[in-house]
């Protein structure tokens, strides 16, 4: 997938709240009630998304693939106009011949299997579906004959995968996988239930995790990471994920948001937010409500200090704010911050920037070199349209 492609607007359908898995680590275990998004829903919402300018659409769920009216969906979107059909799935219902040829045929053009485990008997147990393993992998494999279908794999990692993470890549990459995003486990739904099993620090597994990231330097792989924390990619900046893709995380929870805004009482506040990569977003939205408007940050004193000159204020839509907070306050420091002068008041740089420039380029002001310090400033000095690019 191309870099223009990963941005393309896209239409995201849940079509079920049903899954043919059991995921220990399921964060939409709350939304699930066995049902489907009747047909006639599917369609306007197909045709809503078009509208609005969306070539891609996304069919999910629970899992899209065991709605009743899969195939007539896929041909739907097809119709619609959409030039582009992706179906996000454990991809179970794949591993019959007849039915993976039939939702090509209609008109699928990318599936996104996910599989956790290079083993039956942990990804069965991370999946909670004995034989699942062996379905996805044929499926797989059925997929991955198909001549300009686009597969690729989700992977969730936890405590119980962690230590096999580069053995998990490495086996799927011999099957024919290409693409990978790489998901860091998130406080939701079944995951939180069974955080004492799942959860690991992932700068205490820095090392295992790099060397499953290492897969990254094939030329011929894509490989994602998401969720992640953003410093945990100091000097591998490449692998940062897009701070853009926080607004799915907020699209995905877009109505316990604005109930936020209304005065309802967030049930994930508390113990979770530490684990949460929204928790600074959260916080933002908290203070906007109480002060009507919040600023941008400005730039640190080793890039200058600039002063950023935007706002936001607590009537903007909820998609606008979070654009503006991934922008402008999505902050964060590099390991040597700790030495410089302005720790304290300094909020770092955004994510954005240090993704594009690298960390390399926070220099801490150390007390007593004024002088340098000034001259340093001056060369370091971010104007305000590269902030802006």
């Amino acid at each position: 997938m191309s870099a223009d492609e990963s941005a393309e607007k896209r239409k995201w359908i849940r079509l079920t709240r049903a899954c043919n898995n059991h995921c220990i680590f399921c964060l939409d275990e709350e939304a699930k009630n066995g049902t489907f998004l009747p047909f006639k829903t599917v369609l306007e919402n197909l045709e809503e998304g078009f509208k609005n300018g969306c070539k891609r659409a996304v069919l999910s769920g629970g899992d899209p693939s065991i709605h009743p009216d899969f195939h007539k969906i896929v041909k739907a979107a097809k119709d619609t106009g959409y030039r582009h059909i992706q179906a996000i799935t454990n991809g179970r219902m794949f591993c019959y011949p007849e039915f993976i040829v039939k939702a090509v045929q209609n008109g699928l053009s990318e599936i996104t299997f996910s599989i956790h485990a290079p083993e039956p008997q942990l990804n069965d147990m991370l999946t909670g579906a004995k034989g699942s393993f062996i379905q996805s992998i044929t499926a797989l494999r059925n997929a991955l004959r198909i001549p300009g279908l686009t597969v690729n794999c989700d992977i969730v990692v936890n405590a119980l995968n962690v230590d096999i993470l580069a053995k998990h890549l490495r086996f799927l990459y011999s099957l024919g996988v290409r693409e990978f995003d790489i998901l860091h486990i998130m406080p939701f739904g079944l995951a939180w239930r069974n955080w004492d099993r799942l959860y690991y620090d992932p700068f205490a597994k820095k090392k295992e995790l790099f060397s499953a990231f290492q897969l990254a330097e094939n030329k011929e792989v894509h490989l994602w990471t998401n969720r992640f924390p953003a410093d945990l990619f100091e000097g591998n900046e490449h692998l940062i994920q897009s701070p853009f893709k926080l607004l799915d995380e907020v699209r995905g929870r877009k109505a316990v948001f604005e109930n936020f805004r209304k005065g309802v009482h967030m049930e994930c506040a508390g113990k979770r937010c530490s684990f949460c990569p929204l928790r600074n977003f959260c916080s933002d939205l908290k203070e906007l409500i109480k002060q009507d408007c919040i600023k941008a940050f400005s730039m640190p004193e080793c890039l200058g200090g600039r002063k950023i000159n935007k706002k936001i204020y607590a009537d903007a839509p909820l998609e606008d704010i979070a654009a503006f907070y991934i922008e402008y306050r999505h902050f964060i420091k590099s390991s040597h911050c700790a030495r410089c002068t302005f720790n304290s008041s300094c909020k770092g740089a955004s994510v954005l920037f240090l993704k594009e420039k690298g960390f390399a380029v926070l220099s801490p002001v150390v007390a007593g070199t004024e002088a340098d310090t000034e001259k340093r400033s001056v060369e370091n000095t971010v104007t305000q349209e590269q902030i802006n690019r």
